[in-house]
């Protein structure tokens, strides 16, 4: 019930105020919403009881129950009774158009269907949306949420990184009967380093091939058509199914080039720098230094199919 969602977040946001009070704690350790959060919805606020006593606009956990019995839920469209919102997704709107906005977006009616068609829309018990992230044209780009399904009878939960398709590109150059690759050296704050990958970008309108162009020329200035391509991976690869939905295809792209091209592309900086992009090519030989160096998990998957591949003589 909407009472005891309530409750629950009342206990959690109780934890981020003895997390607060805690001397080890750092005030920039927690974003602007998360602060404004416990400052708002603490339970010793007195502002705390007057939220949950009123409308539930102004509940930071923000749920639609229907009246009487639960409504059906089909494939295509989750039931708004089993959709929580925890966040602050606009201050523009209220949370009701908020729900909606994200009930109808690309990504989260892909994710959707995916769990239903899979499991069953009767064995979806709740999503909790924690976070939402947009582009700057207002769309919808990440959520984070926390969902609990039935599998077999058991209670499943779990907390997805909503971030749906992407592709990853390998780029091999023959420079004078040797293999090279062309790769990206940037910053990448999850990891908190400079990582050496294959070009990659997220699907936002559903043409994979057309992103996958896109992306080479963004990210290394290199113009080429879809023909070029070719599909290293039949199937969409999931990158990390623990803790998001995100599929990727793994593409090919091969180009007979000269000495002085190559050390044209090679150290040179690139990316679309107002999107934040901080990017350096590297040329790298195909050998086993090349793996050494590597950690990047789609990069080294690319080029372990590539190999197979010409191994199976499908490759030139």
């Amino acid at each position: 019930s909407l009472r005891f969602i309530q409750h629950h977040n009342a206990k959690r946001i109780a934890r981020h105020h003895r997390l607060i009070h805690s001397p080890h704690f750092n005030s920039n350790s927690l974003s602007y919403l998360q602060i404004l959060s416990v400052s708002q919805n603490h339970p010793h606020n007195p502002r705390f009881h007057q939220h949950n006593t009123n409308s539930s606009h102004h509940c930071r956990s923000f749920s639609t129950m229907p009246k009487g019995n639960s409504t059906t839920t089909t494939s295509s469209s989750c039931a708004q009774s089993k959709l929580v919102l925890n966040c602050e997704v606009s201050a523009n709107s209220s949370p009701e158009q908020d729900l909606k906005h994200i009930q109808n977006s690309k990504k989260f009616q892909k994710w959707y269907k995916e769990l239903c068609d899979n499991y069953g829309s009767e064995n979806v018990e709740k999503i909790e949306i924690e976070y939402v992230k947009r582009f700057s044209s207002g769309d919808i780009g990440f959520i984070v949420l926390d969902a609990t399904i039935k599998c077999k009878g058991q209670k499943v939960p779990g907390v997805v990184f909503v971030r749906g398709e992407s592709c990853g590109i390998l780029i091999v150059l023959h420079c004078e009967g040797k293999r090279f690759t062309l790769l990206t050296k940037q910053p990448r704050v999850p990891v908190g380093r400079d990582i050496l990958e294959i070009a990659a970008g997220t699907v936002d309108d559903g043409e994979v091939k057309g992103t996958a162009v896109r992306e080479i020329e963004e990210e290394t200035g290199m113009k080429i058509q879809e023909q070029d391509l070719v599909k290293l991976s039949h199937e969409t690869l999931y990158t990390s199914p623990g803790g998001t939905d995100e599929q990727m295809t793994l593409f090919l792209y091969e180009k007979n080039i000269t000495k002085e091209e190559m050390k044209k592309l090679d150290r040179v900086e690139s990316g679309l720098r107002d999107h934040g992009e901080l990017i350096e090519l590297r040329v790298l030989p195909i050998d086993q230094n090349l793996y050494t160096n590597v950690r990047d998990m789609k990069s080294l998957l690319a080029l372990y199919m590539y190999e197979q591949r010409q191994c199976s003589g499908d490759g030139k």
